[in-house]
C-alpha cells in the first residue's frame, strides 16, 4: 500500500517537473523518449541534467 503511494507520489512530481520544464510538448519519438526521461528521472532534471534527446542525437 505505502509503495503504490509513494510511486504515485515520485510520477505526479515527476509530470509536474517535466511540464514546467517544457518536456511534455511531445511531437515525435525523440521528444517522447525525452519527456519519458524527464518524469521518471526528475531528481537529475533538478540536479541541471539536459534530458532533451533532440539536441543531443
Amino acid at each position: 500500500m505505502l509503495r503504490g503511494a509513494f510511486q504515485t507520489v515520485y510520477l505526479g512530481i515527476g509530470f509536474v517537473i517535466a511540464y514546467t520544464h517544457a518536456y511534455l510538448s511531445v511531437s515525435d519519438w525523440k521528444t517522447g523518449l525525452s519527456a519519458v526521461a524527464a518524469v521518471v528521472l526528475w531528481p537529475l532534471e533538478l540536479m541541471g541534467v539536459n534530458m532533451h534527446f533532440g539536441a543531443m542525437i
